[in-house]
């Protein structure tokens, strides 16, 4: 009885009191597979890896659940590399114990699943469709507040359309103007009000020279695009 009693205290403290009429967070995590993309270079994926722990240590709460996806070509229909349930602790002496065994557990699965054996092909990865990742926070962010984090050079590089290229012309367009335009082309106005995007773009230290002159625009239309969709967002280095 005594134990039952401590573990509902816990569970109560941990998920802020016995009224949470709203339904549990839902985190999201987008990790760029593209050939492209310095995702996986250097220090990148140590620093990756930090980002999520603290996001699972420090941010989530019991309950609340952690999906993350890869960006590629085939972004709009790929499966989660890894989803989990931030569990519930026990309610005793252990539960020191518990909680570090479940940290250790989760760093090795969600590695695992980042930077093991994914099988996502070559092919695959010379591909980048960012606006899926919109599509997919739409779908998530409907049923309740959802925090996103997104590890990209945030080139989207589709079809006909390359943010590259298009930033790269001699008259290319407004970075805010383009967003405008594509916000409309989407649908998306409004529609992640309950989304707080952290945009995270990986580099090296010798930086790269293709995204020199482009990244401040591809950062603007980024602002942007998300802002008009409702969404609070921030961007920063990896």
């Amino acid at each position: 009885m005594k134990r039952t009693l401590a573990k509902l205290l816990i569970t109560l403290i941990l998920t802020g009191g016995c009224k949470n009429d709203a339904p549990p967070r839902i985190f999201l995590c987008f990790v760029d597979y593209s050939l492209s993309a310095s995702t996986f270079e250097e220090k990148n994926q140590e620093r990756l890896l930090g980002r999520i722990n603290r996001i699972w240590s420090k941010d989530m709460k019991i309950t609340e659940t952690l999906l993350v996806y890869p960006i590629h070509l085939l972004t709009e229909t790929a499966s989660t590399l890894f989803r989990c349930i931030k569990p519930v602790p026990p309610g005793d002496l252990t539960a020191q114990a518990a909680i570090a065994e479940s940290l250790d557990q989760f760093q090795r699965e969600v590695s695992e699943g980042i930077f093991g054996k994914t099988n996502i092909s070559n092919e695959v990865r010379r591909g980048t469709n960012l606006y899926a990742v919109l599509r997919k926070i739409e779908r998530k962010c409907n049923k309740s507040k959802t925090r996103v984090l997104i590890v990209s050079d945030m080139i989207h590089e589709f079809e006909d359309e390359q943010l590259n290229v298009i930033f790269s012309a001699e008259n290319s367009p407004s970075p805010r103007d383009l967003a405008n335009k594509k916000c409309q082309e989407l649908g998306m106005f409004g529609k992640l009000v309950n989304a707080e995007v952290l945009i995270l773009i990986p580099g090296t230290a010798n930086g790269d020279i293709n995204d020199e002159l482009i990244r401040p625009h591809i950062i603007t239309f980024w602002e942007e695009l998300f802002t008009l969709a409702g969404a609070s967002v921030q961007v920063e280095d990896l």
